[in-house]
Order: C-alpha cells, then structure tokens, then sequence
C-alpha cells in the first residue's frame, strides 16, 4: 500500500489496521484471505487519503527504508511515485494492484467490486496518463 498511499508511515498504520481487521474478522465467510487482506487495506488507503489529504509524498522516507535493488535508478522511482500520486485514485489502486503486488485483472476485479471492464478502462486512462506526465518535461 506503501505505492499507492506515497507515505511510509500511512502505509504501517493502514497495514497494522488491516491486520487488526483480520483478527477480528470471521474468515470462514470473507472468501480468499489474499482478495480480503488486499481489499480492506486498498479501502482503508483510499479512505486515508480522502480523509487525511495525503498528497504529497514522502520520498526520502519511501525510498531508505526500501531499497530491494541497488542497480535500480533511484531518480526514476521517485519520478514514476511522484506521477502515480498525480493520477486518480480509482486509476491508481489498479495500477499498483497490478504492477506492484502482480495481481490479475481478474482478482482486482474481485478485490475493487468492479466488473472486469472497468477495470481494464481504469488501467488503460490511468497508464495513459502517466505516460503523457512522464514524457512533459
């Protein structure tokens, strides 16, 4: 959630939250544990960010707490991080659904309650804007 909040510590506090959900949740009736976790977590980020304001992100803090790859150009991260917070909310949590947790179309459907179409709209607008901000100088 930490790439779709953009602030490290909004992301612990939605992670901590999500699991408390968890805990005193009855699973049996929430389907897939996965589908479930990401959809409390992407509903409380999305709930944060409407509430909070959480706009500007937090780049320094994002990136020396998480460095996976060194050869990764850092300066790269920070602009695609900086786009992804300029994109809509709906366009973004399918965006990083995708490409950050590696879900299906499919199981993003699931996750959001929207019809798969919808989805695959979302990603298209969403990825298309961030091409036209990323190539503007």
């Amino acid at each position: 959630m930490l790439k779709l909040v953009g602030n490290w510590d909004l992301a612990e506090d939605i992670l901590e939250e999500t699991f408390l959900k968890l805990y005193k949740s009855d699973l049996e009736e929430k389907g897939k544990l996965k589908n479930w976790l990401f959809r409390v977590a992407t509903n409380l980020s999305l709930k944060a960010l409407r509430t909070r304001k959480y706009e500007i992100m937090d780049c320094d803090g994002l990136f020396a707490k998480q460095r996976e790859n060194a050869n990764e150009d850092l300066e790269t991260h920070i602009e695609v991080q900086k786009t992804l917070m300029k994109i809509p909310e709906t366009q973004r949590v399918v965006i990083v659904l995708k490409f950050y947790q590696g879900m299906k179309y499919k199981e993003i459907s699931e996750i959001l309650g929207c019809p798969l179409g919808t989805i695959k709209t979302r990603m298209y607008h969403g990825l298309k804007k961030m091409k036209k901000l990323l190539s503007t100088p």
